[in-house]
């Protein structure tokens, strides 16, 4: 089972397949259902918002879209055989391997999710241009002013 702070995931098995199942968290009731990969461990990662599945028949860890509870494209070749229990930790998915009694840790680093470009502000290219002929009057005037001083030597007198 996994929680991704909303839903519970859940993985069964009965007479006409295997199935994973997006459940209520108030009283486990499905929401979802869909055939599924035989498998041994799930778990949610909140930095790729997917979920993980580890399936031990075919040595797999397999990435799921928590919407639709398809497979997406990622899928990782486990190091070992006879996989069960997944997590993963903020970092790294672990599972472990009963048949080594070793537990794994996969390194996943995709690249972060892309954002929107931000619009621009109206009017801001026209506010900048004024800020920057503001900025440039006042060094002006400022020189001037310097340049017209007169100085004061009381020693002169």
């Amino acid at each position: 089972m996994a929680f991704d702070g909303t839903n519970i995931y859940s993985t069964f098995d009965n007479a006409s397949g295997k199935y994973l199942a997006i459940n209520s968290p108030l009283d486990f009731s499905v929401i979802k259902v869909v055939p599924s990969k035989d498998y041994a461990g799930l778990t949610y990662d909140s930095k790729n918002k997917k979920l993980w599945g580890v399936a031990w028949a075919d040595n797999k860890i397999y990435q799921i879209d928590p919407n639709t509870l398809t497979i997406t494209t990622v899928n990782i070749s486990t190091p070992a055989p006879s996989e069960y229990g997944l997590t993963f930790n903020g970092k790294y998915l672990v599972f472990l391997s009963y048949l080594t009694d070793t537990a794994y840790k996969i390194i996943i680093d995709f690249p972060a999710p892309t954002t929107t470009t931000q619009k621009p502000i109206p009017g801001f290219d026209c506010y900048l241009a004024l800020l920057i002929c503001l900025i440039i009057s006042l060094a002006y005037y400022s020189i001037q002013r310097r340049k017209n001083e007169i100085s004061f030597n009381p020693k002169s007198i």
